[in-house]
Formats: structure tokens, sequence, C-alpha cells
């Protein structure tokens, strides 16, 4: 019993399995936690140290480069970056992906240590913070503002009231307060006062230090009673801080208030948060890895709504950002689309199967497999996002052809006239073995993608797993539960009335229109196998072609917006000019709010647009609809552009290092050349370097002489200018428990411009105080505003912005292009951020789609237990799936992305399901005898339903994801898109190729039972056979004869002359030897017939020429070419006329640096076709056309002559089985004679002991009997060779068994019919003798060479046509004035406008010519004549000859049947008469008138007659072997058999096709 018969016959057990998925699925949704993506440890660690008022590159040199050189020897560090600005030092440190980030951490943390001591005792401690979140952005971002509050007052009321409380909702990892301003006791120092009172700055910074002082002093303890005791030793008011003394001098009094302001205010106001254009305080809200992102977000909202009654008067909040909107939002937009898959999977089944219960089965399969995929989700860790979303939407798709497969194989066999568990049960056995390599195969193509690593791996692992999961469920669904239900609803009748019948009757015209057009075009496999390698090798150029980029960008309702302010610019004007891109945003419809953090160089900001229900607009064309006005907005730059689609990107899509071990300038240079080209490239909406040389500075000159003069001591005048200037806390303040900064500084109008230092004092000798101006002077320069690294090499970034329509790789490339001709020897080029992201992992696909392709590929081989089924599985179907998926990416459709490759990765499992189909059932109907090609045929068509059911489901399913719209949608257009295009074409072309390769390529399966099972089941002998059992017709007691019984160890066979024939046809070895001889004919005829197959053509390449400098255009580097070129085509020579056509396409890409070409890159196309045909020589016949001729004639001499074997054959097999059958009788005849000695013997022994006869006639009865039996003994031995011969001719080589079996002719002898007419037998002898048919292909075959070598006499006269449309496409350079022009603009024309021009014939290119070639002299091809002249002449005697000779023959062979005929009847009164002189004389010697002598001597009369009979029927039966063999019956036709007097035996091959060339009296015309 099978295993799946257990469930057809306990549907109880069915039901209870899939209940038990169903349930734990059921259970798994509740419990799995959402996100927006898989969870990825996309981990920073980021290590700040300030300095406050140091410069950039004090803070480089003494800050970062010690810190970096430690950090870089950590390990698990991907790369590692640095910004060295005013007042403060960065590192970023980017961990590899999933690194344990506490072991990093920690070995950082130690790392920093070591060097704490080596930084500037003035620089504060390294603070070293990890970010774990796999997005730069936080969950949500909360926007508080209030007309009453000032900013300072929010600040500290979200500190102390908001901030506890988001930060401890369940699932908040954070709570970021941005744009805040905390409160600190600002001193503002005033320079005038202090000189009058003679106080110095570090005097000030002296006093705060000493008299706001945190004093602990414990407690008192007495005996009884213990006191804490307390100090007011700190200040805590303004006003205790403007009455503390800084000085006191004769009694004279100067206090903090007199030489300085005193007010609480915040620690910077370098910073304007806005709100939907008014002033805000904004608070980031960041989520916990391990948290359910909508959960979490959800709390933190009801936790805002308790909040708000306890509001101060007058505060608002708001929600500027909510990123679970997004995924919310996204998540519903996949359910939908997964409502829409499954609705129309359902229709798309009904329309197939025609049946209400019919459809029920995959209906209810589909959902359990998802659920069950839920919980197998859960087992692993996984979580509900986007891309496990996306997984169970694509699964729908994958799950329910595991269950049309069996519903249709149930139906079929009800067709059969089988009762429905029967048939459920066999169909259910058929399909264990193809549902199992199935799902193997699906589960194995996802294996590579979820083991690989880097992002990719990280993201699509869940998907991968999840959907080879539900792959998994499904088959176990199909083998339980589908064979039940199958065997419960599906009924005969209910296949054949309605509407089911009328689809069924449809489709059965279908299918056998397939079939036929599938015969007809295996005829010819050659043009099919061309076509399959012309759309294989497409696949190159589709894919050089096509766009790339990391992922499409998604529309997550958000446009950012990056500001960019001038390097002295201040708070105040960078606020007033952001102010207006809020105005630009809120003009927009589709605004929802708005949202803005400005400093004073640079700031952030944005839009949140509308629901994606209420908009028609993109965020990308948002973005495009704002750019223009944006970009109009003076004082600032506005960069606006949307966020990453994937998580773990930067700022900037296209992020570019220029890393040199020289100084920034020079790699700030290089920079510089690469922006200009971006922009002049029009691939950019923005480009631009991350370090600029255009910060102003002044730097304070000391005179030392003059120091040393006035007394001055250079750390002194450092640490006064510091407090004056540099802003930085003495120490700290209380108030209401919350420790805040105390920081003295020049107030505002003090320093205004570098020219009011001049008026400052610092501190001399005797704490004289010196104007500043006395001993030192003011110096502008210009410095960079931050100091950047990467990998501790001075880096500089190319950043930019691309826009819709231009891939990231063909902007990343153009980039890398031009670095490339431009940077010195030493630099290097590097990546960050998403542009990293894209070379690191967009490297990876092919690797992965090779390793599932082996895979794949092992796991059939496994299964086939073959390694030639799987190839032609995956070689049938997967390249032309392939490229026709790829075909749409080049047409720029889509690009080629993770989502795009992981579906193309998708559609190897899926379309290699159509050829596991269609190989395994023809390997089974080739085991149940069936010719290979025969067998893919039926099979193709038995499994044309199945196919076509199972790829509409998935084309139909996964068409909503091509016109998905809204979040999310670009991933699923992408992956959509490959699937729903790739399958189409795939299944197309599968349907036709799979069957071509697989006659061409798989080994023949032959039953594995032997042939002797089905003898017993096989009738007797034909009507027209000509046997008789001599026992029966000539031995007077036929029952006591008794046959040899064989040894123990044999086995008999009976054996008809049919069977012999049937045997000998297939297994006799010496007519294999011949049948080989024709197959080498057939590949002779093949390849002389591949002159008239068409060549693919096929040329990829790419080449890189640079010239030196011959021109002043070219510059000083010369000009640079790179092309990518591409060229594929089809050549074939016409089989009549001798004509060439040619059909060619070119793609070329361009590349150059040249200032006077006109397009940079530029793509060339063309189409061209061309013709040639000759008009005299060659042209009725050529060389190709002759060699085919002859070698198809060859081929029907060899199959004539196999023929000829094969009635030589069954002649002989004949020849054997007769005289096999006439010793056998013999031995009958021998041991009946031995009967009667004995008999007579004993009868003696009574006699002569009764004294009736003397003893010397018991001694001759004695001697009578030894006789006979030797004679026994004898016909035994000749019967055995007999049968050795017999066996020799029809055993099977590979059956050793065959010779220990006894063979029984059981054919009966016939006595001699009508004598056959021998002036016919002559007719249809010299009409179908084969040695005559090959005798006239001989004559044939001469009288071609002399047609073609008095073709090749003629003149070589040739016509030569030619056809090419040329089309040029690219980045075309728009420009004016006279040459070389200025370039004032581009434009872009993509490979569509080239194709159009290509086929729109705009550029044309024609050519006709006539070219004639004639030798002087032809002596060669005279003496050829000649001798193929003589040649025919001879061949046409010798077929006269032969006639002449087979003529005689056939009479001669008349003549010996006719005489054999009537010798038998002669041979049979003999024998009557000798069995009535036996009869008599017996009687007589009964009486006691005769002697024993006379007896003996009757019976050996009766003996030789018999003998003599047996042997006169023998040489009848030879003699009329010979007489049908000489006239070699059978005839030609194709089809016919091989058999006893007519009877079907064995068909015999048909003749080679000859299609190509029409008959008639040549083979030419």
């Amino acid at each position: 019993m099978k295993f799946t018969d257990l469930f057809v016959k306990r549907p109880v057990l069915a039901i209870v399995v899939n209940l038990v998925i169903l349930i734990a699925g059921l259970q798994s949704i509740r419990a799995l936690s959402v996100r927006q993506y898989p969870r990825s440890d996309i981990a920073v660690v980021r290590v700040s140290t300030a300095y406050i008022g140091a410069s950039a590159d004090l803070v480089r040199g003494f800050i970062t480069t010690p810190l970096e050189r430690v950090i870089a020897s950590a390990d698990g560090i991907d790369y590692m970056e640095s910004s060295s600005a005013q007042g403060v030092s960065t590192i970023t440190v980017h961990l590899k992906l999933n690194y344990d980030t506490n072991a990093a951490l920690t070995q950082i943390q130690a790392k920093v240590a070591q060097v704490r001591n080596d930084l500037p005792p003035e620089a504060e401690a390294p603070i070293i913070e990890l970010e774990t979140a796999d997005t730069q952005f936080a969950a949500m971002y909360l926007g508080f503002a209030s007309p009453d509050l000032d900013q300072t007052q929010i600040t500290d009321y979200l500190r102390r009231v908001v901030q506890p409380k988001i930060s401890a909702v369940s699932g908040v990892q954070r709570a970021d307060i941005l744009g805040d301003r905390t409160f600190a006791m600002r001193i503002w120092l005033k320079p005038d006062r202090m000189a009058a009172n003679g106080i110095s700055p570090s005097a000030v910074q002296e006093a705060l230090a000493r008299n706001n002082h945190l004093s602990a002093l414990g407690r008192t303890k007495g005996s009884m009673v213990s006191v804490n005791l307390v100090a007011n030793t700190d200040l805590r008011t303004p006003e205790e801080f403007r009455q503390l003394v800084v000085k006191e001098h004769e009694g004279t009094v100067v206090r903090l208030g007199d030489i300085a302001d005193v007010v609480l205010g915040a620690e910077n106001y370098d910073q304007n948060v806005r709100f939907n254009g008014e002033t805000a305080t904004f608070m980031g809200v960041w989520v916990l890895p391990t948290a359910n992102s909508l959960d979490v977000v959800a709390r933190v909202r009801e936790t805002l709504d308790g909040m708000k009654a306890e509001l101060p008067v007058g505060m608002t909040i708001g929600i500027p950002y909510d990123s679970t909107e997004y995924i919310h939002d996204a998540i519903s937009e996949v359910l939908t689309t997964l409502g829409e898959t499954l609705l129309i999977v359902v229709v798309v089944i009904f329309l197939f199967l025609g049946s209400a219960r019919s459809v029920l089965i995959p209906v209810v399969a589909i959902p359990l497999s998802l659920v069950g995929a839920v919980f197998l989700m859960l087992l692993a860790g996984f979580t509900i996002n986007l891309l496990t979303l996306l997984a169970i939407v694509l699964s729908v798709g994958l799950v329910v052809d595991d269950a049309i497969v069996m519903v249709e194989n149930v139906e079929r066999h009800l067709q059969q006239g089988k009762r429905p568990r029967q048939a459920a049960m066999d169909a259910a056995r058929e399909l264990v073995g193809p549902i199992i390599a199935m799902t193997i195969t699906l589960a194995a193509v996802y294996t590579p993608v979820g083991i690989q690593g880097g992002l990719t791996g990280a993201l699509f692992r869940e998907f991968a797993f999840t959907l080879a999961g539900a792959v998994v469920i499904s088959g176990v669904v199909a083998l339980t539960l589908s064979p039940m239900m199958g065997a419960k609803l599906l009924t005969a009748e209910g296949t054949e009335r309605g509407f089911a019948g009328m689809i069924n009757r449809h489709f059965d015209v279908v299918r056998r229109w397939y079939m036929r057009t599938l015969g007809a075009t295996l005829a010819y496999r050659p043009v099919v196998l061309a076509v399959w390698l012309i759309v294989a090798a497409l696949i190159v150029p589709f894919y050089l072609f096509s766009q790339r980029e990391l992922a499409p960008a998604e529309d997550q309702g958000v446009v950012f917006t990056i500001i960019q302010a001038a390097p002295n610019a201040t708070i105040e004007q960078t606020s007033l000019f952001a102010n207006e891109i809020d105005q630009v945003f809120r003009s927009i419809p589709e605004t929802a709010g708005t949202f803005q953090i400005a400093f004073p160089t640079n700031g952030f900001g944005g839009m949140v647009t509308k629901p994606w229900s209420e908009r028609d607009r993109t965020a990308q064309e948002l973005l495009m609809s704002a750019a223009p006005a944006l970009s109009k907005i003076p004082g600032i730059r506005a960069i606006p552009l949307t966020p990453p689609p994937l998580p773990g990107g930067g700022d900037f899509p296209v992020d570019l290092v220029i890393a040199s071990p020289g100084e920034p300038q020079q790699v700030a240079e290089i920079a510089g050349q690469l922006v200009q080209k971006a922009f002049t490239s029009g691939m950019f909406l923005f480009a631009d370097a991350d370090v600029k040389f255009d910060q102003p500075q002044t730097e304070v000159v000391f005179d030392r002489d003059k120091l040393r003069s006035q007394g001055v001591d250079l750390d002194r005048a450092g640490r006064d200018l510091s407090v004056l200037l540099g802003g930085d806390y003495v120490n700290r303040f209380s108030i209401q428990g919350r420790s805040y900064k105390v920081i003295p500084q020049v107030e505002r109008a003090g320093r205004l411009t570098p020219d009011q230092l001049r008026e400052m004092y610092v501190t001399g000798s005797n704490d004289r105080l010196v104007p500043l101006s006395t001993f030192a002077s003011l110096r502008q320069t210009v410095e960079p505003r931050e100091l950047k690294k990467f990998q501790q090499l001075n880096a500089v970034r190319v950043q930019g912005v691309v826009p819709p329509g231009v891939a990231l790789d063909q902007a990343l490339g153009f980039l890398e292009r031009e670095a490339r001709a431009i940077v010195p020897e030493g630099v290097t080029i590097d990546y960050a951020g998403e542009s990293r992201q894209l070379r690191t992992e967009g490297r990876s696909f092919l690797a992965t789609f090779l390793l599932s392709a082996i895979l794949i590929y092992l796991v059939l081989a496994a299964q086939f237990e073959s390694f030639r089924d799987p190839f032609i599985i995956l070689a049938g179907s997967v390249p032309l799936a392939v490229s026709g998926a790829l075909l749409f990416s080049f047409l720029g459709l889509t690009s080629l992305n993770i989502y795009s490759q992981v579906g193309l990765i998708t559609l190897v499992g899926l379309v290699s399901k159509n050829g596991i189909l269609i190989v395994q059932f023809a390997n089974h109907l080739q085991e149940q005898g069936r010719q290979k090609l025969d067998a893919v045929i039926e099979a193709a068509g038995t499994r044309l339903r199945p196919i076509l059911m199972t790829t509409a489901a998935t084309v139909a399913g996964h068409f909503p994801l091509v016109l998905a719209t809204g979040p999310g949608a670009g991933a699923r257009n992408s992956i959509g898109m490959m699937l729903v295009t790739g399958m189409v074409i795939g299944t197309v072309f599968t349907l036709f190729v799979v069957p071509a390769i697989y006659v061409l390529v798989a080994r023949r399966h032959r039953a594995a039972e032997a042939d002797a099972e089905a003898i017993g089941a096989r009738g007797p002998g034909l009507a027209g056979a000509t046997a008789l059992t001599l026992a029966f017709l000539f031995l007077p007691a036929p029952g006591s004869a008794q046959v040899r019984e064989p040894e123990p160890s044999e086995q008999i066979l009976p054996l008809t002359l049919e069977e012999a024939v049937r045997r000998a046809v297939e297994h006799n070895p010496d007519l294999a030897i011949v049948r080989l001889d024709t197959d080498a004919g057939t590949a002779r005829v093949g390849e002389s017939r591949s002159a008239f197959t068409p060549l693919f053509l096929a040329t990829f390449g790419r080449s890189s020429n640079t010239t030196p400098p011959t021109s002043f255009l070219a510059g000083d580097r010369g000009v640079a070419v790179d092309d990518l070129f591409s060229s594929v085509g089809v050549r074939q020579r016409l089989p009549w006329g001798s004509g060439t056509w040619q059909v060619s396409w070119d793609l070329a890409r361009t590349s150059t640096n040249s200032p006077i070409s006109n397009f940079d890159p530029s793509l060339q196309s063309g189409l061209e076709i061309a013709f040639s045909q000759p008009l005299l020589r060659d042209r009725a016949v050529d060389r190709a056309r002759y060699q085919y001729a002859i070698a198809k004639r060859d081929l029907d001499t060899s199959e004539l002559r196999f023929r000829e074997s094969v009635i030589q054959t069954v002649a002989a097999v004949k020849q054997a089985y007769w005289t096999l059958k006439a010793t056998q009788a013999n031995i009958e005849v021998a041991q009946r004679s031995l009967d009667l000695a004995q008999e007579l013997a004993r009868q003696t022994k009574i006699r002569v002991d009764a004294g009736q006869t003397p003893p010397l006639d018991l001694s001759q009865a004695e001697a009578e009997v030894a006789q006979r039996r030797e004679n026994l003994i004898r016909a035994h031995t000749t019967a055995g060779d007999a049968e050795d011969e017999l066996r020799r001719l029809i055993a099977d080589p590979s059956d050793p068994a065959f010779w220990r079996m006894h063979l029984q002719a059981t054919q009966d002898l016939t006595p001699p019919g009508p004598m056959p007419d021998v002036d016919q037998a002559v007719t249809r002898a010299l009409g179908e003798r084969y040695d005559l048919a090959r005798a006239g292909h001989a004559v044939e075959n001469a009288r071609t060479t002399l047609e073609f070598l008095g073709n090749q006499r003629l003149p070589e006269v040739r016509l030569e046509t030619s056809w090419r449309g040329n089309g040029l496409g690219g980045t075309q350079f728009l420009r004016s004035g006279g040459f070389p022009g200025t370039i004032i603009g581009r434009r872009t024309m993509g490979l569509g406008d080239a194709l159009g021009q290509v086929f729109g014939s705009d550029y044309p290119a024609w050519s006709v010519g006539l070219s004639v070639n004639y030798p002087l002299g032809q002596s060669y091809e005279e003496a050829g004549m000649a001798r193929a002249q003589v040649e025919r002449r001879q061949a046409e005697q010798r077929v006269a000859s032969l006639r002449l000779r087979v003529a005689e023959a056939v009479r001669r062979a008349g003549r010996q049947a006719r005489g054999a005929a009537e010798r038998i009847d002669a041979a049979q009164a003999g024998a009557r008469l000798a069995e009535e002189r036996l009869n008599a004389e017996q009687r007589r010697y009964e009486a006691g008138l005769s002697t024993t002598f006379l007896v003996t001597q009757a019976q050996r009369d009766l003996l030789q007659a018999q003998v003599n009979l047996l042997q006169t029927t023998l040489d009848y039966e030879s003699a009329l072997v010979n007489f049908e063999a000489i006239q070699q019956a059978p005839p030609l036709a194709a089809g016919d058999t091989v058999g006893v007097q007519g009877a079907s035996v064995v068909s015999l091959p048909a003749p080679s096709p000859r299609g190509m060339f029409r008959a008639g009296s040549s083979v030419f015309q």
C-alpha cells in the first residue's frame, strides 16, 4: 500500500492532520510581531569627543587621528569614517552586519581608554554610543509647541514629564529631544567693565569655580542621634550668581553682576525647529528591534492622549512623522493584493476545471498552506513584515500548483472509467514523485537566497524560508487532504456534463491541436534548438544592458529636504530662508504636514504627504514638482530626496568616497572635478562634495617679542580668550533636583565681528590687563568646514541624488568611470551608504543564481536517478524564462534590483515544474513500451492541462503585483514583473523546447518485467501458419508418447513461431549491427542537412582605448573611449536555390570624454538584413545539396539493407524453428518405437517362458530395445542442437537466464496448401527485392553526381542585396555657438528611441550588387563528367544482371517447394501402409502365425516411414521459407510488418523524411 492510500482510505486521519496545521497556524498569527523589514543588526558605534573652541585641523590632529588608530584594531568593523569639525570630533564605526554589538562595543571602549590620557586635557571625555536601529530615522516624531512658553521651558517640561513617560512605554528604546534648548546659567561678560575693574576672564572663571561648589559634608553621629549636614556652598538662582564676589581690592567689592549680565538662558541658540510653520520642539521615539512597531506606536499614542489633559495651558502636541503609517498602509496593500490574488486564482481554476467541486479542493488547500507557513514562521522566529507578507502573496501562486495537478490527475483517471476512490489512489500514487520533486525543487531554490550573507541575506532570509515553508506545507496538503477530497467530491459524471463537460471538450480540441503542432515541430528539431540557443544567448545582452539599482524607490509618504547654507551663515539667516521651504511644501495640495530643524550652516526637514488613497501623485513625482521651486530659494540649497528603500542607507543615494593619504586639498580638488562632471552629465538632480574649503577663519597671530615685553603668558592668554569666546561651561548648578551648566561668555554684541577682538583684554604681568591689539594681529584665512576621513585616510565623499528614471547604477557607474580617468596613483575609490550596498550586494546575484540552479539540478538528479533528466528540465525551461523576464528590464520597464533578482530565482523553481511534469511522465510511458518520440508527445499532451492551469494560476495570481500602487509597490512591481513575464514566455517555449531536448538527450527506458510474463496470455499461431503436430496426425497412440522432461533447474518456455520471430527481430545482435548502420546513416543525413540549419551568431565584448592628446581639443588627458558592444543574428543557407539570408541586430554603448562628441554615453543600434543568391552555378544544385541528396539515398540504402537482413534473419529463425519442431517430433517417434519394442520384448519373454518361442527370439527382441533406446538418445541430442541454434538467433544477450530455459515449439504443422504462382512471385520479387532497390539507388546516385558536375561547369554569377536600419540614443549635448560650442543642456534618449529609429527606418542604408566568376580552364570538371558517365552505365548494367539472377532464383525455389509438397503425399501414403502392415503382422504374431523377427521388421519399416514423413514435411517447410525469403515479400512502406506468412510481428522502420526536396526526375528540381 502506498503512503497516499492511507489518507484516501482513512479520511478522518487526513482531516485531523490538516486541522492540526490550521490550528497551529491560527495561533501563530496572534504571536508574531510586526515590523517594516526583517530584523537586521545594522549597528553603528559613534565616538564623539568635544573640544570646545578648537579648529577642525586641531581636532583632526589631536583627537580624531589617535582615536581612529586604536579603534581600527577592533574586530567586526566593516568600515570607519570620521568628521573633524569646529570643536567636535565624531568617529562613526560601521559594524559588520549581524556582528555581536556587545563584543564590538566592549572592544571599542577598551581601545578608547588606552589613549584617553593622550588627548588634550581641555578635551572632554569621549562619549561612546551604540545605535542598533536598522534605520536612521525614529519610528515616530512628536512636535510640541506653545505660544506662551519659550523653548527652554518646553524643553525642560519634556525632560521632566514627557520623556520619562514615553521612555517607560513598553517597547520604546529611547526618546530623544531634537531642537532642545536646555536651561543654562548664561554669564554674559562685558569686556569694557571687566577692563575698568581690572578683572581678567580667567579670574571670572576661577571665581565661579571656587564659589559655586557642591559640598558633601556628611553627617553628625552622636550617641543617640545622627543628623545629616549640608551647606549652601553652591549657587542656584541668577540673583545668587549676580552677588558672587569676583574681586575685592582695598575695600572695593566687585560682584559678578557688575561686570556681566546673568540670565537663566539656554546652552545654545543655534537650533530652530518648526512644525507646520510654527516654532516647536521635536521628540524622536525609537522602537526596540525585538518589539512590534505597530503596537509600540499605538501605545505611545495612547500615552499622548492621556497626557494632553495634563499639558501646560496653550501647549499642543502634533505628530509630524509616523513610520508605522507607512507600515500599516503597506501591510494593508499587501493584504489587499493577497485577497485579489486568491480571488483571481479561484476564478482561473474554475475556468479550467469548470466544476465547483473541483475548485473547492485548491480553495481549501491555499489558505491551509498559507496558515501552515505562518506556523513555521513562528517556529523560526520570524516576524510579519513587508517581505514575509510579500512571500505569502507569492506563495499563493506556488501552493496552488500541487492541488491543481492532483485534481486534474484524479479527473483524468475518472474519465478512464475508474471509481472515485480508486481514481484518487491511482492519481496520488502517480504524483507522489512529481509533487515531492516539485516541492523539494522550489524549497531548494530559495536555500541559497536564505543562506547568503550581507544585507540581501539578512532581508530575504525570512522571505525565502517563508516561501519554502509554504511550498512544503502545500506538498503535505496535496498528498494528504487533496486525494481524500478528490475521492469524496469528484465524480466521472461531473466531468462530462454541464460547464465542466464543455470545458473538457474544448480543452481536448486544444490538446489535440497542441500534440499535432508539437509533432510537426519535432520533425524540425534543429530549428527548435536553434531558436532555443538564440533566446538563451539573449540573456547576456539583456542582462548587461538592463538598468541596475539596489532596490526600487518606494513611496513612503514623505519627502525629506537637506538644507545647506553658507559657511558663515547664522541661525537667523538660515531660518529666514528655510521658512520658504516650508511655504513651497505647503503650496502642494498633497501635503499633510511639514517639519524642519535648522542649524546655522545646515538643516533637515520635509513634508508628510496625505494618505495614498487621497492623492494621485507619488512621493517621487511630488519631489520632482517641488524641486524647481526649491532650487530658486536664495541663500540656501534645498536638496529634496525620499527615504532609502532599504535599511542601512545613508543620506544620499550616490555616495562615492575619494580617499588618499595626501592632503585634503588634493582630494577635494578631485572631488570638485567629479561634481562638475556629474552636473554636466544630466544624470543628477543634485551633486556635491562633503568637504569644502570655504569656511572663513580669522587667526590671532601673536608677536612673541611683544608678548615677552608685556609679560603675557601664552597659556593664560589662550585661556582668557577661550573664556570670552569659547562658550565652554565651568561647572553646574541645580534647579529642582536637576543640574545645568554655568557658561561664561562675551555677550553677542561684543563678538559680532573679528575686529572686536582687538578691544579685548588678557592677563599680563602682575595680573595687569593688556589689550590684545598691543601684541597680536588678525589674519584672514579660508579653511574647510570639517575634515573627513574614511578608513583612516583623508577623504571626500561625492554625494548626489538622481531623478526618477535614472538608475543608481547608471549614475554611480558614470562617476566611477570619470574618477578612474582623473585620480592619480595612490588615490582609492570606495563607497558608503546605499552605494556601498549596491556594489557589495548587487554583485552577489550571479553567484546566488548559479548556486540555486546547481542545487536544483542536484536535487532533481537525486529524484530522477539521472543526470540527463535534470538537464532536460532546466535547459529546456530556465534559460527561456529568464531571457523573457530580462527582456522587460532590458526595455526599461523595470530594473535589476534585489527584488527582481529574487523574482528571477523564484522563476527558476516555478518554470522547472513544467519540465518535471513532462519528463517524469515521458519516462513512465517509455517504461510501458512506448518509443521515446511517441512518449514525449503523449506526455506533453497529457500534462498540457496541469501545466497551463498552474501557469495561468501563477500568472493571474501574481498579476496584481504588476499593477500594484501605493506603499511598497516598487518591490511588488519588480518581483511581479519578473515572475509574470518569465512564466508566460517560459511556458510557451517550454512546451516545445523541453520535448525537443528530451528526444535529443533522454535515455531509452525499458520495462523492468521480462517478456516471458506476457507469453502465457498469447494465443496459438495465426490462421496462416503451416504446421501440424505429428504425434496427433501420424502416431496411433499419441497419449503414450513422452517428450523429455526438463531438468529441475530448467524452465519451459512455450514458443510460437510468431514469438520466435519477434524475439529475433528485437534481440538478434547481428540484426542490431545492421540497425546501427541505419543510425549512422541518419547521423550522416543530419550532418549534411546541418548546412541548411539556421546558424546563431553572437558577439559580446568590451573595449577601452585611450589615445594621446593629438588635438588641442582633447586637453592634457587625451581621449578615452569605452565601448560595451554586442551583436546577435541568424544566418541560413536556403535548401532551395542555394540562396543565403542573414538577419543581425547589434547594440553598442560608447562612453567618451572627447569634447567634440555630441553624445556621452551613446547607444548605437542597428538591424541588418542581407540576401545572396547564385544565378547560374550552384543555383540548381550546389555541393551542400548534392551531399545531402547522396546521404539521404545512402540512408535509404542502409534501411533497405536492414530490411533485407530482417528478412534473412526471419527466414533463419523459421528454418531453426521448424527444425526444432521436427526434432521434437522425432523424439516422439523414437519414444513410440521404443515403447513398441519394449512391448514386443515383454510378449516374447512370456512366450519363451511358456516354451512357445525359442530363447533366440527374446535375445533379438532385447537387442532391438537397446538399439531403439540409442535412437531415442540420438534424437534428444539432435533436438538439443536444434534448440541451441534457435536460441542463438532469438536470445537477448542481456538475459543470461534465457539459456537455461527449455524451448518448446508449439506451432502446429499443417498439410501443404495450394502451390504458389511462380510467375506472380517473379513479378513481385522484381518489384520488391531490396537488393534491386539498392542497385537502383546506385544508379540515381550516379545520375545525381553527373548533374552536379554538369552544374559546376557553369559561370558563377551571384546577386548580393542588403538593407540596414540605424538608430542612435543616449545623452545628447545641446550646444550653442560655433564649433565646438557651449553645452547649454542635455537631452536623454533611451534605447526605445534608438529602436524606434531602427524600425521606423529613419536612417536606412541599402546596397544591390552582382558578381561574376568563371574559370578559364575546366579540364578537371570534364574528367569528372566522363568518370561519372561511365559509373552511371556500370550501375545500370548491374541492375539488369541482378534482375536476371533474381528471376532464375525465384523459379528454382518455386520448383523446390512444389516437389517437396508432392513428396509429402507419397510419404504420408508410405507411413499409412507401414502402419497397416505392422497392425496385420501384430495380429498374426498374437495368433502364433508370425515370428518376432517379422514383427520387429514391420516396426522398423513404420519407424522409417514416420521419419521419412517428418523429413519430407521439414523439407517442404524449408522450401516454402526459402521461396518467401527469396522474394523478400514484406513491402517497403513505413510501418509494415514482418511475420509468418503475413502475420503481424514487428514493424519495420520508416524511411527518412524527404520534405526538403520535391519529387521528380531530379531531386534538385
